[in-house]
This record gives C-alpha cells, structure tokens and sequence, in this order.
C-alpha cells in the first residue's frame, strides 16, 4: 500500500511540475488580472507572493506569457517569494499566543502546528540544510510559504532561518528561471530532475523514520 502511494504521488509531482513550469495555467491567471487593469509586472509580483503558486507560476507567466525581460522577472518573483516569509517567521508565534484565547482559533492553530510537523520531517531532522532543501526544490508540495510555516512551529532561530530560506528561494529561482528559458527543453528537463529531487528529499526523511524508530527500540529494551 505504502508503495502504491509512493507512486502516485510520484506521478502528481510530475504533473504538477508540468503545470508549474509550463506556463499555460499561469499565462490564463496573467490574462485574467491584467484584464482587470494589474500591470505585468505587478500580476507576476503577486503570483510570486501567492502560496502554492509562489515563482514557480510567476517566472514562466512573466517570460513566456508576457515576454518580459527574464532578469526583471527573476528578480520581482525573487523578491515576491521572499516578502511573505519575513511576517509568518517573526509574528506568527506572537500572532497564535494572541488570537490562541479563542478556541475556534487555537484549534486551527493547533491543526496548523500538527500538519508542518508532518510536513516537516526532513527540517526537523536535518535542520537548516533540510530548510534550505525544502524551498530550494521547486515543487509545489514545498516552498518558501511552507518552509516557512514549518520553520517557526518547530521554534527554529528566526534570523538563522530567515538567511536559509532566502538562499533556498534564490536556488529555486535560478533552477525555475533556466528551466523557463530553455522552453520545450527546460520542461523535461522539469519533468525528469524534480522528481529525482523529491525523491531524495523523501529518501532523508524515511532515513530520519527509521533511525527514530532505532532509537526508540534500543531504549524500549534498555
């Protein structure tokens, strides 16, 4: 069951990869708000603020859906991706201790810290190099929004994590926006390395899995 699973999600991040760095969905989401009078350069800021899109849909929108200058949009989706990041490291702890008074609130809080614990295993486990991974790696079940996330429930230090995760958007961006410029090329070559990528990431954290499991038997039998 449990390689079954493995598979299919294997074949969601290829799908998703595609959709991420094809540009097409992000073109039709580009068409949709500059018709509503956003300048270019403006709609491609805003994807790249946005999570699950973040530059991985504001890059190829920007170069291929509206023929802008690649390193004017690598730098706006750079530095789109990165501004989310600086409130939900540095406020969300206090933001959860003030609105936690309300239990409709800390429940959610509550769901919200158990489900970045579950995601973040790889973090947990190899610290800032599993950070910097976790966004490095431009998929859309990763990134900076939830690196981020995962980054301040866990109580990571906040300057330490910050330093991390810029490096990580900046390594997503020079992967997304080469990927873009290849075209056609750049697409399989998406469709191919992602996934290994992934695949390793998943590799650190059943590694992590089993050495807690190890640990917890050889103390049980002590």
């Amino acid at each position: 069951m449990a390689q079954k699973k493995d598979r299919l999600a294997l074949i969601g991040v290829f799908i998703l990869s595609v959709l991420a760095l094809g540009g097409g969905f992000g073109e039709r989401i580009g068409q949709t708000l500059t018709q509503q009078g956003l300048g270019e350069h403006l709609v491609v800021f805003l994807l790249s603020m946005t999570p699950i899109s973040e530059l991985r849909g504001a890059v190829p929108l920007g170069i291929h859906g509206f023929s802008l200058p690649w390193l004017q949009v690598s730098l706006i989706a750079l530095v789109g991706n990165i501004l989310p990041v600086i409130p939900i490291l540095f406020l969300l702890d206090a933001v959860m201790r003030l609105l936690g008074r309300f239990k409709i609130l800390r429940r959610f809080f509550d769901w919200l810290i158990a489900h970045a614990k579950r995601k973040g295993g790889i973090i947990e486990r190899y610290e800032y190099l599993g950070l910097f991974l976790f966004v490095a790696i431009p998929l859309p079940i990763t990134g900076a929004w939830t690196g981020t996330l995962i980054a301040s429930v866990l109580r990571m230090p906040p300057w330490r994590s910050f330093l991390t995760i810029c490096l990580g958007v900046l390594t997503a961006d020079v992967i997304v926006t080469s990927f873009t410029l290849l075209g056609w090329w750049g697409l399989l070559a998406a469709v191919i390395v992602l996934p290994v990528l992934w695949l390793f990431s998943r590799w650190l954290e059943n590694r992590r899995k089993r050495k807690t499991g190890a640990d917890e038997t050889r103390t049980r039998d002590l």
